[in-house]
């Protein structure tokens, strides 16, 4: 099985979700900007999509629980 890079980074987000829990988004937001000061510019934007990711996680899951709550009314 090949994983390209979008795969990791929607692994690794969801991963880091349960491991952070809310922190996570802020950890990757503060290590691509530690990485964009050193001038490593892809790896930066990479650790961006990362965060990015764990805040689509974030809504899918909100969603998720919505939708429960609302068939339980």
């Amino acid at each position: 099985m090949h994983i390209d890079l979008d795969d990791a980074i929607k692994i690794y987000a969801k991963a880091s979700r349960v491991r952070y829990g809310r922190k996570a988004r802020k950890r990757f937001m503060e290590t691509a900007k530690v990485l964009r000061a050193q001038g490593d510019l892809d790896g930066a934007a990479v650790w961006e999509l990362v965060a990015n990711e764990v805040d689509r996680g974030d809504v899918r899951v909100a969603r998720a629980v919505g939708a429960r709550e609302q068939a339980r009314i």
